[in-house]
């Protein structure tokens, strides 16, 4: 399975989000899968009574210290001892959904509980949860809980929310996968009030007691894109149950609901038999068009209406969704994948993916581009000629799977230096054999990692909403001369690197180039200023800047840095502090460069930070 620490693309339909206000954050790697807490809270430092960095150590040190903070959780499985409480805002960053495991291991209580803060888990497992009463796997009160590229598996509540209980605020979900979670009342999967928002994601083979097996909304829902099916209940809403007494709304966009199953006592005490397929949805509420929903009885014989009624017209009404089981298609989360004869191919909003609310997201769960086909393709999964064992126009190999790293990537290309796809033994790749670009010709990162900041002031804003774009300036109090800009109107190329330095080895983000001597259109990209150089380029195409400023005089260096986001390949939001970004000469001249550790917005729509 494909490891990542970034967020699904195609997020840029979400509403703006702050997951954590990270003001003068502190970042702490742990180093210990014990489970010993912090021996002096407060100093500043992650150090248990045994003086090792756990992960219980490191939120009770990040509770204490003021603002935001972010943890770093590498591969490995962690116990949760009597569950992680947390109270202050803070991000948690796996090493992938995969790889990082934080394991309650089945005693009684909720793995993550957060009261009030804001609380973020990307690239990580939750597991092992057994909460008396609300979330056995994370339990949330008002502020914001996001949860990007992660499983949510094998939890239980006595009461409500088996994997997630969210009590007001705001609930985002991208690229993750809720599966295997019990409720003895409702929400098997999720139970949630206040806003949710989830896209990209599968909520599969949980299980409840009453209703809403998989999904009980008691607020505002939306599903984009979405997989939800083999949830079981036994009551009435095996799937998504959006009653609430009438309080609850439900958006679906793109979306499957299908196969959720009706259970009922069995003979034996304390079984549950499968009695077929239930309620794939039930709402008072309901909008949304370019659904598929399988079981979806709208009758009033019983003065119930026990379904979403949506219109059939603009949606498939009572049609099998034909999925295989939830499995690793390659992604960093497990899928639920149609067959090649499945309605849901092609069966989306015609409308360009990722362009207006009620399209179908940019990429899918595995981050694979939409469409693969005439059109995008209903649910989580995007089904693609690559993948399918046929070597077809277009593919240099095609081995009938997706993952990469062995011998033929997801992309249908050779593993190997160049192919775009980050592999054993590179530390980048960013899909060309060039060097001076942040990524060398032999996928190694060429940012240094000793290199000085720029004294003064600076600022870094991504974007990823639908007004994606890039910004990053600088204004250095070192005296500068014109000529530490070499002369890009002839031959001094630049790069633009953003780094993520919270692993043991730093990722590139992002990188963006600009040739000297290039020519956009029939102008030259760079002219010569009064005291230095402007590259402009409004026609930019991937991985370039639309816009670079550059001064240098007695008084200071000053650069203006802007592009547009969606050519630069972004779909990493949020970041983890501490993040690097560099302009580097490719001749080894001047490199201008600034750290950012604290951030006053990190969300899966924007970063921002300053430094000084």
């Amino acid at each position: 399975m494909t490891i990542s620490s970034g967020v699904t693309r195609g997020v840029s339909i979400l509403v703006a989000l702050s997951i954590a206000a990270l003001v003068e954050a502190a970042s702490f790697r742990v180093d210990s899968q014990g489970g010993a807490g912090e021996g002096l809270a407060g100093d500043g430092v992650c150090q248990s009574w045994l003086g090792d960095c756990t992960l219980p150590a490191a939120i009770e040190e990040a509770n204490a210290l003021p603002g935001g903070d972010a943890i770093v959780l590498p591969a490995g499985t962690y116990p949760a001892g009597a569950g992680l409480r947390v109270t202050d805002h803070l991000v948690i960053g796996g090493a992938g959904a995969e790889l990082s495991i934080v394991d309650l291991g089945g005693f009684g209580e909720t793995v993550f509980m957060s009261e009030g803060a804001d609380l973020a888990l990307l690239g990580l497992t939750v597991t092992g949860g057994n909460s008396s009463n609300v979330g056995g796997g994370v339990r949330s009160y008002g502020a914001h809980l996001t949860i990007i590229n992660s499983i949510i598996r094998n939890n239980v509540a006595g009461n409500v929310g088996g994997g997630i209980y969210k009590d007001g605020g705001v609930l985002t979900i991208a690229g993750s996968t809720i599966h295997d979670n019990f409720a003895w009342n409702v929400g098997g999967g999720i139970s949630a009030t206040g806003s949710t928002t989830l896209v990209n994601s599968t909520v599969s083979g949980n299980r409840v007691l009453n209703t809403g097996g998989g999904i009980y909304n008691g607020g505002t829902m939306r599903l984009v894109n979405c997989t939800v099916t083999e949830n079981s209940c036994m009551n009435s809403a095996a799937g998504v149950d959006s009653r609430s007494d009438g309080v609850g709304h439900l958006t679906l966009e793109n979306s499957i609901l299908a196969n959720n199953r009706l259970l009922t006592l069995g003979q034996v005490p304390m079984t549950l038999v499968d009695v077929g397929q239930g309620g794939d949805c039930i709402s008072n509420d309901v909008s949304g068009s370019h659904n598929l929903l399988q079981s979806n009885d709208c009758s009033t014989s019983t003065g119930v209406t026990a379904c979403c009624a949506l219109d059939a017209a603009t949606n498939l009404i009572g049609v099998d969704a034909r999925l295989g089981p939830l499995a690793d298609n390659g992604g960093q989360t497990p899928t639920r994948a149609p067959a090649g004869d499945s309605a849901a191919i092609d069966g989306g909003n015609p409308a360009l993916p990722g362009s207006a609310p009620d399209a179908c997201a940019a990429t899918d769960q595995r981050a694979v581009a939409r469409p693969q086909g005439l059109g995008c393709d209903i649910g989580a999964y995007e089904l693609g000629p690559c993948g399918n064992g046929i070597n077809e126009a277009g593919e240099l190999c095609d081995d009938g799977n997706a993952f990469d790293g062995d011998g033929c990537d997801s992309n249908c290309t050779p593993t190997g230096c160049g192919n775009g796809l980050v592999t054993q033994g590179e530390d980048c790749d960013d899909g060309n054999a060039s060097d001076g670009d942040c990524c060398s010709s032999s996928c190694g990162l060429t940012v240094d990692a000793d290199l000085a900041d720029a004294s003064g002031e600076s600022s870094l804003l991504v974007r990823e909403d639908d007004t994606a774009a890039l910004r990053w300036t600088v204004k250095s109090i070192s005296p500068a001369d014109a000529d530490d800009l070499g002369d890009p109107t002839t031959d001094t190329d630049y790069a633009l690197c953003v780094v993520d330095e919270t692993g043991a080895r730093p990722s590139l983000v992002l990188a963006a180039e600009m040739r000297g001597g290039e020519r956009c259109g029939e102008r030259p990209c760079w002219r010569r200023t009064a005291h230095g150089f402007v590259y402009r380029n409004p026609s930019a195409a991937p991985g370039q800047l639309g816009l670079v400023r550059m001064s240098a005089s007695a008084k200071g260096t000053t650069l203006k840095v802007a592009g547009a986001g969606r050519r630069l390949r972004f779909g990493r939001l949020p970041l983890l502090p501490p993040v690097r970004v560099v302009l580097q000469r490719s001749d080894g001249g001047p490199v201008f460069a600034a750290r950012y550790s604290a951030t006053s917005r990190n969300g899966l729509d924007q970063f921002a930070a300053r430094s000084r």
